[in-house]
């Protein structure tokens, strides 16, 4: 769950950004995206338990448990990019509107 846990950390880096960047970030919006990410927690969690749990007894199952996997995982690293572009957008804007000022 390591990049479960950089996905976190992304999104308390994105979300100090937001309170003092060119836009405040609404905390609605991070609490959306924090939301997202624990559910794709449980989904790959629960894949995992199903690829495990049916490894000897069903291998159809238990290939659906490791393609959900996949796929939680695949989604987390797509979310992870979108925060990350979010972020540099928000500190580009920042970093503009500090030019400006001067």
């Amino acid at each position: 769950m390591a990049f479960g846990q950089h996905l976190n950390e992304e999104i308390e880096q994105f979300a100090a950004v937001g309170k003092t960047g060119f836009f405040a970030l609404n905390m609605d919006t991070l609490s959306k995206i924090q939301d997202i990410s624990l559910r794709i927690d449980q989904l790959e969690t629960t894949g995992e338990w199903l690829a495990r749990a049916l490894v000897h007894v069903d291998s159809s199952g238990s290939q659906a448990g490791s393609m959900i996997m996949a796929l939680a995982e695949d989604i987390r690293e797509r979310v992870l990019e979108l925060v990350t572009e979010l972020e540099q957008a928000v500190v580009l804007a920042d970093t503009e509107e500090d030019e400006s000022l001067h």
